[in-house]
């Protein structure tokens, strides 16, 4: 069982609004700013239409943790459905410490909280993340560059957010060593490509491809 009846999990994703120039900067001088954004764009309406999909079958809230412009902006881009607030913290780790934080005070279990910038990532794996976690503690999906696309918890512990180096090649892995060392079991998802270098563009999906809607 995916959830149980007693249970209302949250996914939360974490986004920036697509505003050229300012999205997915480091594929700017590979493909352009308005491809770049467009790109951001597309990936963040892939990963929403995923989580739609199962939010539908499951009891599980969505939420948007965004950046880049207004909840008023995002809710005309994504629509009414979802629930909207703003990334606050210093560093991607203070900002993914006070989004769980803040679903475990709503009380809700398990938290699973994802990036946009993973074509792959889709309902399969967002199915198979919560159902990890009516197994184990945490759930983690490394990504190809040493970061992770996805984290879920059933319990709070800041303690994993703490000491990590963020946009290092060892993020996934110093993050699986502080949740062991927290006595917390994991379960381990596949390995994906995010899509963050001009080099990564290659892993698109053929339908992907620069200039098509």
């Amino acid at each position: 069982m995916l959830i149980s009846q007693r249970q209302t999990g949250r996914l939360i994703i974490f986004t920036k609004y697509p505003t050229p120039g300012v999205a997915k900067t480091r594929l700017i001088p590979a493909i352009g700013a308005i491809e770049a954004a467009r790109l951001q764009k597309r990936m963040t309406e892939r990963i929403s239409s995923a989580a739609r999909s199962l939010a539908a079958f499951h009891n599980v809230s969505l939420e948007i943790r965004y950046t880049g412009a207004t909840r008023k902006q995002f809710r005309t881009w994504l629509g009414n459905h979802l629930m909207y607030s703003e990334q606050v913290g210093l560093d991607l780790g203070m900002a993914m410490l006070e989004a769980f934080a803040s679903a475990f005070k709503d009380g809700k279990s398990p938290v699973v909280l994802v990036g946009s910038d993973v074509p792959a990532l889709d309902d399969d794996v967002l199915i198979s993340a919560f159902e990890s976690l009516s197994q184990a503690d945490a759930v983690i999906g490394p990504a190809a560059d040493g970061g992770y696309y996805l984290l879920g918890l059933n319990i709070h512990e800041p303690r994993l957010f703490e000491g990590i180096t963020w946009s290092s090649p060892t993020v996934a892995a110093d993050t699986l060593s502080r949740i062991r060392a927290c006595g917390m079991s994991v379960t381990l998802l596949a390995t994906l490509h995010d899509i963050d270098r001009p080099e990564d563009l290659l892993r698109l999906p053929e339908s992907w491809r620069m200039g098509e809607q």
